[in-house]
């Protein structure tokens, strides 16, 4: 989603996955409150990082980085 759609493609997704799994496990196993799950992926928001792993984490996910092509 961020490859393709950028940071708000991938904030979407996000929210997604986390509806889809639910709000309260998500905040259970994150360590995030509930309606700070609600602020942070409502759209336009910038999460900070640290909020960004501890919801990838809870759902399984991790970010990786790989270095680029040379164009």
């Amino acid at each position: 989603a961020f490859k393709e759609g950028g940071s708000q493609l991938l904030m979407k997704c996000l929210d997604l996955v986390t509806r889809e799994v639910g709000m309260n496990v998500v905040s259970d196993r994150s360590g995030l409150g509930k309606e700070s799950l609600y602020k942070t992926l409502r759209p336009g928001k910038k999460p900070r990082f640290d909020t960004m792993v501890k919801i990838l984490d809870s759902l399984g996910l991790t970010f990786t980085v790989q270095v680029r092509q040379q164009q």
